[in-house]
């Protein structure tokens, strides 16, 4: 199981289960980032290898700093992602029609302080479909 670790607001980490920081790892070929939190964003370019990609799916709240340097050291890729462009039309459509039944899609429903659990029913392989964290 890998864990986040906040250290300061402009600081983050990823433990793995035994303990040890990603940063202690090999560097990745390619490292998706999928919060958008601008730690995690941050964290990419020290986690990639060098030639290596960078995909950025996760939105921001805001503009996030990147370590250029690092980038062109590495002459690594940054690539911006948008999952399912131009779908979203399609589905909210289909969703207001009622033709798609979201009570049989969404397995878990948490509330925000929840959310640890969420991850952990995850990481434990139960099934689950769609799991839902309400925010505060």
């Amino acid at each position: 199981m890998r864990q986040v670790v906040l250290r300061a607001p402009r600081d983050v980490d990823v433990v793995e289960a035994d303990g040890a920081s990603v940063r202690d790892r090999p560097s990745s070929a390619c490292v998706f980032e999928a919060t958008g939190a601008a730690a995690c964003v941050r964290l990419t370019t020290e986690l990639v290898r060098p030639t290596g990609r960078i995909v950025l799916v996760g939105w921001s709240h805001a503009p996030v700093e990147v370590d250029t340097i690092s980038l062109m050291r590495k002459e690594a890729d940054i690539v911006g992602s948008r999952n399912s462009t131009g779908a979203f039309p399609s589905v909210l459509r289909l969703l207001e029609a009622g033709v798609v039944d979201t009570n049989t899609m969404i397995t878990h429903r948490f509330p925000f302080e929840r959310a640890p659990e969420a991850l952990h029913l995850l990481d434990r392989g139960e099934p689950a479909l769609k799991l839902v964290v309400a925010g505060p």
